[in-house]
């Protein structure tokens, strides 16, 4: 976890930096890559789309699994296993690695200091700090 200075001033810079035109087109090519792979998930089991609607409906970034049950977060986390080597999953993988290529060149091109702080964060995924869709403001720290 970062300390909260690093975590703000990061937070601020991510917002500056999804304004830069590479970054807002790697961030759709990401979206539409998770939007694929859901799809590919729907199409392999079909029962899956209501838990990914949900999952998806829930605003935290970051907390959408505190609002699935035990049983659709166990489904999802299996679907999911499910699809790793299919070509959905690594576009997805691809554009997801791509935007953060992007997103941290502009983070840490606009203020050095940050890159230590991005290279202490896990994966990105969909959701959370370096996340290619609107954020909520970071959380204040316990």
């Amino acid at each position: 976890m970062l300390p909260a200075d690093e975590r703000d001033s990061l937070f601020a810079v991510a917002e500056k930096a999804r304004e830069d035109p590479g970054v807002r087109a790697a961030a759709s090519r990401a979206r539409e890559a998770v939007k694929t792979f859901n799809e590919a998930m729907i199409a392999r089991d079909a029962s899956i789309g209501p838990v990914l609607e949900k999952a998806e409906s829930a605003g935290e970034p970051g907390g959408f699994h505190i609002r699935l049950t035990g049983d659709e977060a166990e489904q999802l986390r299996a679907d999911r296993e499910a699809m790793k080597g299919t070509a959905a999953e690594d576009a997805l993988q691809r554009a997801m690695a791509d935007y953060r290529k992007a997103l941290v060149r502009v983070v840490t091109t606009v203020d050095p200091s940050l890159a230590g702080a991005v290279d202490r964060l896990p994966g990105m995924g969909m959701r959370g700090l370096l996340a290619p869709g609107p954020l909520a403001s970071p959380s204040p720290s316990p």
